[in-house]
């Protein structure tokens, strides 16, 4: 399977119509929305970007920086697999959005315990795609200095191996790592025109940063 990564839109037109342009020219089979689709709104740019992708299979979660009117948004057009999940040619494909709790403001932020309870309604396995906003607690989580990383989200990847782990968040910092025999992208912010690529079957998964 073939897949379009995107993260941090945050409601920026040039890179909706950049990630559209790329989804219908690459031969996808899916793509993934990692949040901060806007920037405490509006949701008619969330409604725009779903209305430009009407053929395209999405699973998606919010950010932090999208409200709770996004986030229903999102399960109410049913792409959306926040603290849960849904099964698609044989994959699980389960997420949790927002961000755990950060030095500054923003709509959707989580306790670590809050991230713990929704992403173990997930029951993550060995076939899944996992898809959140904030990245796990890993080296190319920092920001000033500091990590940004949920330890929980993490300790979900360490305990449940899913086959891939997505997530953005971080605009400063993107890259490719493994937490045990997990593939972890971290994908740059597509508002500074940037994405990512993933293939994979079961067992297998290759990834790539791309510009839009």
């Amino acid at each position: 399977m073939r897949a379009l990564v995107l993260s941090d839109i945050h409601a920026e037109e040039q890179a909706r119509e950049r990630a559209t342009d790329a989804f219908e020219k690459g031969g996808f089979d899916c793509i993934f929305i990692l949040g901060d689709i806007t920037h405490e709104g509006p949701v008619s740019f969330a409604e725009d970007l779903l209305m430009a992708l009407p053929k395209a299979k999405i699973f998606a979660v919010p950010g932090n920086m999208d409200t709770p009117e996004v986030a229903k948004f999102l399960e109410k057009k049913r792409v959306s697999v926040h603290a849960s999940s849904k099964v698609y040619k044989g994959f699980k494909f389960a997420g949790f959005g927002g961000s755990n709790i950060m030095p500054f403001s923003s709509p959707l932020q989580f306790s670590e315990d809050e991230i713990r309870k929704g992403l173990a309604k997930a029951k993550i396995n060995k076939n899944t795609i996992l898809l959140t906003h904030a990245p796990p607690y890993v080296k190319f989580d920092e920001m000033d200095g500091e990590h940004m990383g949920s330890r929980e989200i993490r300790k979900a990847i360490e305990k449940g191996r899913p086959l891939l782990a997505l997530c953005g968040h971080v605009h400063e910092v993107e890259g490719i790592d493994n937490i045990k025999e997990t593939v972890v992208v971290s994908v740059g912010a597509a508002k500074n025109l940037r994405a990512a690529v993933v293939e994979f079957e079961k067992g297998k998964v290759h990834a790539e940063l791309i510009n839009l």
